[in-house]
């Protein structure tokens, strides 16, 4: 009988939790689990004010910056109480926390040619996002979720947008140097330490 596959039984409550923890953070979710729990948040969300959405708050985040500069003269709600504001904000405060309770936090410097095409990229998604009235979580999922044509329609953009990035990408890897689309890290410190940034992630969240 084979009975490598069998799962072992913890010795203790401690080998119990790290086991339990490293199944949670340690492993890839399966992509269904994150539709499911991606679908029943913005069906609440919509229930209770407006669907998910990420464009909006972005634009209240500009829109603050040019008046506290003085370049403009908007009437906006200050971004610590629009909600689409404080979705931004958990969005990436949970995706820290999530790269710290996983151990995969580490600062990187991507080589020029990345920041480069980030920028090009930006500004492409900020012209889709104002054309559309909408990213592709409001303007698409949220919107094919309230029967929207608008949400089919985009999807024809994205689709045309992923498949010449694609191929942009299989072009890099093809020709490009793996010296030039490596990122480096910025510090070279003990691995070890990844021990203390679970604790950083746990204090974000609370």
């Amino acid at each position: 009988m084979d009975i490598s596959n069998e799962i072992k039984e913890p010795e203790n409550l401690g080998e119990a939790i790290k086991n339990g923890y490293s199944k949670l953070f340690g492993q890839q979710w399966p992509i269904w689990v994150g539709g499911i729990l991606f679908g029943m948040i913005n069906v609440f969300m919509f229930a209770f004010e407006r669907p998910w959405s990420s464009a909006n708050g972005i634009r209240n985040w500009g829109n603050w910056l040019f008046n506290s500069l003085e370049v403009t003269d908007i009437t906006i709600i200050s971004p610590h109480l629009f909600s689409t504001s404080l979705l931004n904000f958990g969005i990436i405060g949970g995706a820290f926390a999530s790269a710290l309770l996983a151990k995969q936090f580490q600062i990187r410097m991507a080589p020029t040619r990345e920041l480069f095409k980030g920028l090009l990229g930006g500004i492409l998604m900020g012209i889709g996002s104002a054309l559309s009235f909408g990213c592709n979580i409001g303007g698409f999922f949220s919107a094919t979720s309230a029967l929207s044509f608008g949400g089919p329609a985009m999807m024809l953009g994205l689709i045309f947008g992923s498949f010449i990035g694609l191929k942009i990408l299989v072009w890099e890897i093809t020709y490009m140097s793996p010296a030039v689309l490596k990122n480096k890290p910025l510090s070279n410190k003990d691995t070890g330490k990844k021990i203390y940034l679970p604790l950083v992630g746990i204090l974000i969240i609370l």
